[in-house]
């Protein structure tokens, strides 16, 4: 019989290759092809983005980098403004914003760095969830040693 292993049975180098691999099997499954059924006012469409070919794209505040795999433009809705990924390596920074028209929120999917709203600093940690109404300026920022990941969704209010 296999014997099972907490996390903290393993040394740190260990340690970070299971999180390393968990992170890339959390990445994948984020990045395979996302199949969209968006319904508004009876008018039904169905959109295949195939978000593996969609590449990340330097972000131009601060250091970080975005994968927009859903926006307004490029599927037609009038609800949801964007979906996507952030990647925010060691050191850089998702530059903080606002903007009033849209709500937003944040998943995380790695322990590293922290989201920013207004004048806090929160802690990252895999899975936890941020909104923002988006009036208050909030972005990211990355003291850690490896990269902060981060899935979003911005909707029109």
């Amino acid at each position: 019989m296999k014997k099972k292993y907490a996390l903290s049975d393993l040394d740190d180098d260990l340690e970070n290759e299971v999180l390393q691999r968990r992170h890339q099997k959390n990445l994948t499954r984020l990045s395979a092809t996302f199949h969209i059924f968006i319904g508004s006012g009876g008018c039904e469409m169905w959109k295949v983005i195939e978000s593996d070919k969609i590449p990340f794209a330097p972000y131009p505040r601060g250091i970080s980098n975005i994968k927009r795999i859903v926006d307004d433009e490029k599927i037609g809705t009038k609800r949801i403004a964007g979906f996507g990924l952030i990647e925010v390596p060691p050191g850089g920074m998702f530059g903080p914003h606002s903007h009033e028209e849209r709500e937003e929120i944040y998943y995380v999917l790695s322990d590293s760095g922290s989201l920013l709203v207004g004048e806090e600093e929160i802690p990252a940690r895999d899975g936890l969830t941020l909104y923002v109404s988006g009036e208050d300026l909030h972005g990211m920022r990355n003291r850690g040693d490896k990269s902060l990941l981060v899935a979003f969704v911005t909707v029109y209010k």
